[in-house]
């Protein structure tokens, strides 16, 4: 995607209701390994370098001048680990909590 709203605009569907929360990382940081019983989850970010793990495959970012979109499925583990400062959007298709996963 080219920025942020083109990928909104792509990825979700008008008329439904989406959860949407702003989040940021320094480096160094990781997100729990988590998992969503009831939600499918998205990350779009358009700045940075990171590694996300989603279940058993990890890929490295290195974002410049583009925005991608990543899809945690529901009941799939997953996390972030920032190698640089980044921010993000976290995008639930319904309400659900966090569970936790070694």
């Amino acid at each position: 995607y080219q920025n942020v709203k083109e990928a909104f605009e792509t990825l979700f569907k008008p008329d439904k209701n989406y959860i949407v929360i702003k989040h940021s990382l320094m480096p160094d940081e990781i997100v729990k390994i988590h998992l969503h019983e009831k939600a499918n989850e998205w990350v779009v970010i358009d700045n940075g370098r990171f590694v996300a793990v989603v279940g058993n495959e990890e890929q490295a970012f290195d974002l410049k001048n583009e925005t991608v979109s990543i899809i945690f499925p529901q009941g799939v583990k997953h996390t972030i680990r920032a190698l640089v400062s980044i921010s993000y959007y976290v995008i639930r298709d319904c309400e659900d909590e966090s569970v936790y996963v070694e």
